[in-house]
């Protein structure tokens, strides 16, 4: 996959990342854990360091965000990325929430057809 260059003026995306964690609070560690890399990994891009659009993928779903938060607007990721990520956040649910979030989505559903 292709790299980025998160030292880019363009992207900042260590800076980006580095926000985003904070706000959820999490240490490099953590989020490490959450997205299924290296602390190495997390704090390289933090750091100005280059890393892969899966691997921002990756980032993005831990901190429950996409990777259009960490990049420019010019560089929209494609839906089906964003569908990635929904089944992603999905998946790491437990089995209540998987249950709300099911009922919410049938009730919205039906409401749209019935609409």
């Amino acid at each position: 996959m292709r790299e980025i260059d998160v030292n880019s003026d363009d992207f900042k995306i260590g800076e980006r990342v580095r926000e985003a964690r904070k706000r959820a609070g999490f240490s490099q560690e953590r989020l490490a854990e959450k997205a299924d890399v290296s602390s190495r990994t997390i704090h390289r891009v933090e750091n100005g360091g280059g890393t892969s659009f899966s691997c921002i993928i990756s980032i993005a779903s831990a901190l429950h965000t996409t990777p259009n938060d960490f990049c420019p607007e010019e560089y929209d990721f494609q839906p089906e990325i964003e569908k990635r990520i929904m089944f992603d956040m999905f998946s790491k649910l437990d089995e209540k929430n998987k249950e709300i979030v099911y009922i919410a989505i049938t009730s919205m559903m039906k409401g749209m057809i019935a609409g």
